[in-house]
């Protein structure tokens, strides 16, 4: 859906930290992963800034996360991080 989306039309991109955008991610898997005792934590320089398109970086964070605790077993920790290389 993302990619016919872009093909529609120009994705916008605003430079913003990414922190924020990770922990909406987060928190929205956290109640799946709860379920199986998987614990999410996430370790992100606060500070970090890219160009981005908040919505859908949201999405596609939050879908590999979700396919995290989908196959991860039972008392898994998922890291989540976040850096400038």
């Amino acid at each position: 859906r993302i990619e016919q989306e872009a093909r529609q039309e120009s994705l916008p991109f605003e430079v913003g930290a990414i922190l924020d955008v990770v922990k909406s991610a987060v928190a929205a898997c956290q109640e799946a992963a709860s379920v199986k005792g998987i614990r999410v934590t996430l370790d992100c320089d606060p500070v970090l800034r890219i160009p981005m398109n908040a919505p859908l970086l949201q999405v596609a964070i939050l879908n590999l996360l979700e396919n995290a605790v989908k196959y991860s077993d039972e008392g898994t920790v998922v890291k989540v991080c976040g850096a400038r290389e």
